[in-house]
C-alpha cells in the first residue's frame, strides 16, 4: 500500500485503520479511505483532484454545483490556486455538457443529497462522463445509510459496481450514527404511540398510562 510505505494517510497509520478501510470496502463495493471527518476528507482531495494528479497531470477545470455544500465550497480559493474554478447552477447538466466541450479535462463537484433537498443527476451525469470523461467527485454525507442494499448511499447505489479512475464518493460514518438513531427514536415514538393508543382504547376512564420498554428490531 503506497500511503503505508510513503506514510501518506490522514490518520496514523495502525491495524485497526487498515481493517476498518478494509470492512468499509467489502460493505461499500468501492476502495475505501478513511478519514477523520468529511470536511478533512474534502480539504485533502479536492486540491489533489485539481492539481492534476488524478488526470493523467492534467489539471481540470474544476466545476461547483451551486447548491454544493458549504464543506464543498469553502475549499474554492485552495482549488484556485491550482487551476481555474468556475460555478454553474443547481443540476444544469446542459452548461456542463458545453464546459465539458470547451476543455479536455473537468472536474464536477456536487453532493448526491443536498442539505436543501433534491439529488445529484447521477444518470446524466454518468452520461457526460462516458462521453466526455468527466471527473465526478460527489459528497454524499446526506445520503448515507438512507439508500442502498447495505446503506451505502444515494450515489454509490446509483453508481455502477466498478466506479473506476474518474468517480470519488465522499460520505460520513458519523451521519450514519444519526441516521440509525434518528430511525431508532422514531421507531420507538411510534411504539409507544401504538401502546398509548390501544391503552386508551381498553381502558378509556384511567388517567394514568405506565410505559414499558419497547423492543425495537
Amino acid at each position: 500500500d503506497l500511503r503505508q510505505k510513503f506514510h501518506l494517510s490522514p490518520c496514523p497509520i495502525l491495524p485497526s485503520h487498515f481493517y476498518l478501510e478494509d470492512t468499509l470496502s467489502r460493505l461499500f463495493g468501492a476502495r475505501v479511505v478513511a478519514y477523520s471527518t468529511i470536511m478533512v476528507a474534502n480539504m485533502g482531495a479536492l486540491p489533489i483532484i485539481a492539481s492534476g494528479h488524478l488526470t493523467q497531470g492534467q489539471r481540470p477545470l474544476m466545476v461547483f454545483d451551486r447548491l454544493a455544500h458549504a464543506s464543498l465550497a469553502c475549499h474554492k480559493p485552495v482549488v484556485a490556486e491550482e487551476t481555474q474554478v468556475e460555478t454553474i447552477r443547481h443540476n444544469d447538466l446542459d452548461a456542463l455538457e458545453q464546459t465539458c466541450c470547451k476543455h479536455p479535462v473537468v472536474a464536477y463537484v456536487c453532493d448526491g443529497v443536498y442539505s436543501m433537498g433534491g439529488f445529484a443527476l447521477i444518470e446524466g451525469l454518468l452520461q457526460l462522463q462516458e462521453k466526455y470523461g468527466l471527473f465526478l467527485y460527489i459528497d454524499c454525507a446526506h445520503g448515507i445509510s438512507l439508500f442502498g442494499d447495505n446503506g451505502e448511499g444515494f450515489a454509490r447505489s446509483q453508481l455502477p459496481r466498478e466506479l473506476g479512475e474518474r468517480t470519488i464518493v465522499a460520505a460520513s460514518a458519523r451521519l450514519v450514527a444519526c441516521s440509525c438513531l434518528e430511525r431508532h427514536i422514531r421507531k420507538r415514538r411510534f411504539a409507544a404511540t401504538q401502546f398509548r393508543m390501544r391503552s386508551v382504547s381498553r381502558q378509556p376512564y384511567r388517567g394514568v398510562i405506565k410505559f414499558t420498554r419497547f423492543p425495537c428490531s
